[in-house]
């Protein structure tokens, strides 16, 4: 039984390894293109230089993107976040005949863009 528990133990580490793998590998082809001295993508660059980096620093337009992109993130990061607590304190709360409806109607933000992906390819094919 012991062997067994290590074989899982084994297969288990190898397949969170192999996920973490195929999920960091886009990003290290992204960074190893980024730094490339070159007008156009390459993966893998003859030069390393940081080039692109300064040049999106040094640009106004890219700076205002990024500060919005972080305003509004961090706005919805906060208000799900906040929503989200109180949705599972209201149904960890509720004990009666209303939670019934209420867990349904906590769970429907999760069950909608499934049903809308359904229902596009479901149109379209």
């Amino acid at each position: 039984m012991l062997e067994r528990e290590r074989i899982e133990t084994a297969a288990f580490r190898l397949g969170y390894l192999s996920l973490v793998t195929l999920l960091l590998l886009p990003l290290l082809i992204i960074v190893s293109t980024s730094i490339t001295e070159s007008s156009y993508l390459s993966f893998t660059p003859k030069e390393i230089s940081l080039r692109w980096y300064y040049e999106f620093l040094a640009s106004e337009r890219w700076i205002s993107a990024m500060k919005n992109s972080l305003i509004t993130s961090t706005g919805t990061m906060l208000l799900s976040t906040t929503l989200g607590v109180l949705a599972a304190l209201g149904v960890e709360g509720s004990r009666g005949k209303l939670s019934a409806y209420i867990v349904p109607l906590v769970l429907l933000p999760l069950l909608i863009p499934a049903v809308v992906t359904a229902v596009t390819l479901l149109t379209f094919y």
